[in-house]
């Protein structure tokens, strides 16, 4: 799974409250690349909770969707 597949997943199951280019928006599942890899984590109020660092785009996005409670058989 990429950016692009885990995106049109999202929108399809109608999923809310999320980002998929890091930073630090608020109160959002967001993911992102960073130069120490893949993060996963949710922000709220400026900080980073629950950090996962992955080395692949599609690790990172799998377990993005998986966090989400996406089902891994629509992607």
């Amino acid at each position: 799974m990429d950016l692009k597949t885990l995106e049109e997943a999202l929108i399809a199951g109608r999923f809310r409250g999320w980002y998929l280019n890091g930073g630090l928006p608020n109160e959002t599942y967001t993911i992102g690349k960073t130069t120490r890899g893949w993060e996963v984590y949710y922000s709220e109020r400026g900080q980073k909770s629950n950090l996962k660092i992955f080395t692949s785009e599609s690790e990172a996005c799998k377990y993005f969707w998986d966090t989400i409670g996406g089902d891994s058989e629509a992607v």
